[in-house]
């Protein structure tokens, strides 16, 4: 009796034995689907702490978010999250201004070639060879919304890139491909072939000052119109639809107006030459420029429905297109959005979004503006934000100028000179605003300073010869739209033989 009840004790062990062998696959499993769900959770809650991060201006910390979030989705091999977190870190880079690695970012997020010269910053193929890898590129991806997001994207980055044809290519595309798909919608895609035509528009103007043979310059002047219109009938195009989102209206009709005020000012000195044609044409602007401040104003609630790093460019904007229109109260209105969009770059502590309020205010406050510029240029370098610094810096050596201050007014010009050098030069980064608006922007820059150099008794000649040949290298290097040239000068070759011919002098050499 006692044997068979230790039998049947050992028969329950072996069965409950069994049952845990049995069972242990199905536990294992369970912890491993309860293991994957609380890591696509938590990579999940950083996507979205990169989105607010990003929204605040805090562009660096959103990039480590996305970083962190890809690296769960690759562990978890969930494709798609793979891709949308490479999208997102892209927008990161891009608001940091290293738009080249946000492309290469994009290249791998789309399984794209990285070796296809697409983001160079220089052109390597001829543009039609270009233009045939991109089709074939867009052809070979499955259009799911976030293929599609990518694609958006890389047309975005392209156009930073100064890649304008190839921007408006990707774009063109993907847009006649969207329109297949019912659930996708389409209008940021739109706003940002506007933008990219807008930019071509940009590029015509600036290379257009350059051109003396009266042929070559109908043509621009042909291409300038052409562009202009195309990029106000596609923003036009967005106002007008009912189906475009608000946000996405009121960056449509920011743009329109922006250059609906910078093509007026062309037309007005090209129709001063006798174009009938274009005098009409500047007519016509000039009646749609006060129904769209109208319109602006009228929808100004929305500017707060924008994120809020997104909200402060709209408002400073808005703010400059307001000042470019003659009149006091629309003045005042543009000190108005100036000081509301500070008030919205302080909320988020970023120093960028802060430097730009103040040295817009400083712009527009003429009176008292030496504080607001003397604060936005100390938030630009504790940044090394020098694309700003160069700015605040020219507009303080105007003001010490006017102040009879000329030893700090050559200061604050050499600065200037320097950092704008340094950003035409950062290999890492593209400015485009510099490259469209040469002769608006930088130009004047080298020449006001040599102005202030000669008002000297004694003038230093030196660094007024210097300072000249570092204009004519910028303006070459504009010309052919190049990043930076290695220049040296023929006092500086010697022992030069006899026998070497020009072409093989190495005193042109680009990188």
């Amino acid at each position: 009796m006692i044997r068979l009840r230790h039998w049947f004790k050992y028969l329950l062990l072996v069965i409950f034995g069994l049952s845990i062998v049995v069972s242990q696959p199905f536990l294992i499993s369970a912890q491993t689907i309860n293991k994957e769900a609380q890591q696509q959770k938590e990579a999940n809650l950083l996507t979205q702490r990169g989105q607010k991060q990003l929204d605040i201006g805090q562009a660096e910390k959103a990039f480590e978010t996305w970083q962190k979030a890809t690296k769960i989705y690759q562990k978890l091999h969930y494709e798609d999250g793979i891709t949308g977190s490479l999208i997102n870190q892209n927008l990161a880079l891009q608001a940091l201004g290293l738009h080249y690695r946000a492309c290469n970012t994009l290249l791998s997020a789309l399984k794209l070639d990285a070796n296809a010269s697409l983001c160079a910053t220089t052109p390597q193929q001829p543009t039609d060879k270009m233009e045939k890898l991109l089709t074939a590129t867009i052809n070979k991806q499955i259009l799911s919304p976030v293929n599609l997001l990518g694609l958006h994207n890389l047309g975005e980055v392209l156009r930073r890139l100064g890649k304008l044809d190839e921007s408006k290519k990707v774009l063109s595309e993907i847009l006649s491909a969207a329109k297949w798909i019912p659930s996708i919608d389409t209008s940021g895609i739109l706003l940002s072939l506007g933008s990219t035509s807008q930019d071509i528009y940009k590029q015509a103007r600036n290379q257009y000052l350059e051109i003396e043979e009266p042929v070559f310059q109908k043509e621009f002047v042909n291409l300038i119109q052409k562009q202009a219109l195309d990029s106000l009938n596609i923003y036009q195009q967005l106002i007008d639809s009912l189906n475009t989102p608000k946000e996405v209206q009121l960056q449509a009709q920011l743009h329109h107006l922006s250059l609906m005020l910078d093509f007026e000012q062309w037309l007005a000195v090209e129709s001063k030459l006798g174009n009938k044609k274009l005098a009409s044409l500047r007519t016509r602007i000039i009646q749609q420029i006060q129904p769209a401040v109208d319109w602006l104003l009228k929808n100004h609630s929305t500017f707060s429905q924008l994120p809020a790093s997104y909200s402060v460019y709209a408002k400073l904007n808005f703010s400059k297109s307001l000042n470019k229109i003659p009149d006091q109260q629309f003045h005042s209105l543009a000190i108005e959005y100036a000081e509301s969009a500070l008030k919205t770059a302080k909320i988020t502590n970023s120093q960028r979004l802060q430097s730009e309020s103040f040295g817009t205010l400083g712009e527009l406050k003429l009176e008292q503006s030496q504080p607001d510029f003397e604060e936005a240029l100390g938030l630009a370098q504790s940044v090394h934000a020098w694309d700003l610094a160069y700015q605040w810096q020219q507009q303080l050596g105007i003001l010490y100028k006017e102040q009879g201050k000329y030893k700090e007014a050559l200061q604050a010009y050499s600065a200037a000179i320097e950092n704008v050098t340094l950003v035409r030069n950062n290999l890492s980064s593209i400015n485009t605003d510099l490259q469209f608006s040469f002769h608006e922007k930088v130009e004047p820059l080298y020449r006001e300073y040599m102005r202030l150099l000669l008002t000297d008794s004694n003038p230093n000649l030196s660094e007024i010869i210097k300072t000249n040949e570092r204009l004519q290298i910028a303006e070459l290097e504009n010309y052919l739209q190049c990043r930076k040239l290695n220049l040296v000068a023929f006092n500086e070759i010697q022992n030069l033989d006899a026998s070497t011919t020009i072409g093989s002098i190495p005193f042109l050499q680009k990188y």
